[in-house]
């Protein structure tokens, strides 16, 4: 019997994945319930639309849960928390604005312009000794996601064609030739993913404690997902963020260092442009920008959305007015497909909104170290963020956009403070948990020693926990 073989299967999978949720696992490491919702959510495009609604529920309120629940001493970011909560509020109340024409609609255009945030709260929310973990458990979900995406779209082109996307053919071409979209919503989300690899590969270039094999996979996988995806506003956003990783070095010789190889690399990249290459196709539209269709095409856009921010410039037009793929919900309203961020955060939240967001990125400034080790990368990835939304929305590149934030904060209230600091609040995590327990007892447990910001087993710290010794 079908029906019955694929129910086996499916209490097959949850009891394997139960039964893995209740194994014991280091302190340090990622949670596990972090790497369900990851993969949740790079797979949402796969499922059905109400599993999918399930995600972005659990991916939209996690992260507070979690960082309600943690001990005041250990809750991260508090003013980051403070204004993304208040950007999600607003745009929450923007759902129920007068030109949105239905509650789905609006919900639809939250979620592309403000779910990523919670992405930021989640970061936040997870312990210190869980940072250096759970960046690579992102970079590892995304290099898998990509590299499968890749295959399919070489080898597997049907089940490409057959996923349900809201673009266009429009989107899925570019000069006549086939995108990579793969498992992703579409060319863009792909070349998003590259660039976040291939931004964290830059940033942790011969650092301690990355993985080499990781490092490596990360620059193929994201280089060749790049070239495919062929969005040249992707290759803008990785000179940002190349820009970025030279202006954040610890020193004058690191940032000597840094810019003599950004030099060799763009002198190897021009000398590739110049003798001619079939994949110079996309590299080369953007030197005739001029006369390039597809920009000429969004510059009425451009106007209509100043347009429409100056005739409401306090609350703009409400959640999804400015939503990609959102133009059929909003037929006889005001509307427009912005290709840019900061016009899309105005359109839709008008000053308001925009002082919300303006709030919350001098939060995260003052909370970043922006010289440590995950400060530089969280510079690195907004930086790339910013080179998207030149002309796209970029925020709504979910769930990648999503995992951008994670990593930023997880950035957020971590410094490189050395293996004291690092290691008193790895006991004091220790005693909050005996303590929740209710237990007196002796635990014995490797304390993390901090080596240029990598968690590395080490020394070992005895805690006894209820007591004063």
């Amino acid at each position: 019997m079908p029906g019955f073989d694929a129910l086996a299967a499916f209490a097959c999978v949850l009891l394997a994945l139960l039964l893995w949720t209740t194994l014991k696992r280091r302190p340090e490491q990622s949670p596990r319930w972090f790497i369900l919702l990851v993969w949740a959510m790079l797979l949402a495009q796969l499922m059905p639309k109400s599993v999918a609604t399930a995600v972005d529920g659990a991916a939209l309120s996690v992260g507070l849960l979690v960082w309600l629940t943690r001990p005041a001493s250990q809750r991260r970011g508090k003013a980051v928390v403070g204004w993304s909560l208040a950007v999600l509020l607003f745009w929450a109340a923007l759902v129920v604005h007068p030109n949105v024409p239905d509650l789905a609609t609006g919900a639809l255009g939250f979620r592309q312009s403000v779910l990523a945030v919670a992405g930021l709260i989640l970061g936040c929310a997870l312990k210190r000794e869980q940072v250096a973990a759970t960046e690579l458990t992102v970079i590892r979900a995304l290099m898998a996601t990509l590299g499968a995406s890749i295959y399919i779209h070489l080898y597997q082109p049907s089940i490409e064609n057959g996923i349900t996307r809201a673009a266009g053919e429009y989107t899925a071409l570019f000069a006549g030739e086939a995108r990579l979209q793969g498992i992703f919503a579409g060319p863009f989300h792909a070349a998003t993913a590259g660039a976040v690899l291939l931004a964290w590969a830059l940033v942790r270039l011969g650092k301690p404690g990355t993985p080499r094999l990781l490092w490596f996979a990360a620059v193929a996988v994201g280089a060749y997902g790049l070239m495919l995806a062929e969005v040249r506003t992707a290759y803008v956003a990785v000179a940002l963020g190349v820009i970025a990783w030279v202006l954040v070095g610890r020193s004058v010789s690191g940032f000597a260092g840094r810019a003599a190889v950004v030099l060799v690399g763009f002198g190897l990249v021009y000398y590739a442009f110049v003798t001619g290459d079939a994949a110079n196709t996309v590299v080369g539209s953007i030197a005739n920008y001029s006369t390039d269709s597809r920009l000429l095409n969004r510059l009425p856009g451009y106007q209509l959305g100043l347009d429409m921010f100056q005739r409401s410039p306090f609350i703009g037009w409400g959640a999804g007015s400015a939503g990609d793929t959102l133009r059929e919900h909003f037929l006889g309203r005001e509307y427009v497909t912005p290709h840019n961020l900061v016009l899309k955060l105005g359109v839709e939240g008008g000053t308001i909104g925009l002082l919300l967001w303006g709030g919350l990125a001098v939060a995260a400034k003052r909370s970043l170290n922006s010289k440590s080790r995950q400060g530089q990368l969280a510079v690195v990835q907004v930086a790339v963020l910013v080179g998207f939304g030149i002309t796209g929305s970029a925020i709504n590149a979910l769930p990648i956009s999503y995992l951008m934030f994670v990593l930023v904060g997880l950035a957020v209230g971590v410094g490189d403070e050395g293996p004291a600091a690092e290691g008193q609040r790895f006991g004091e995590d220790l005693a909050d948990r005996c303590d929740r327990d209710a237990r007196r007892h002796e635990v014995v447990d490797d304390a993390l020693e901090l080596r240029d910001g990598v968690l590395d087993a080490g020394r070992r710290v005895v805690l006894r926990c209820g007591t004063s010794g």
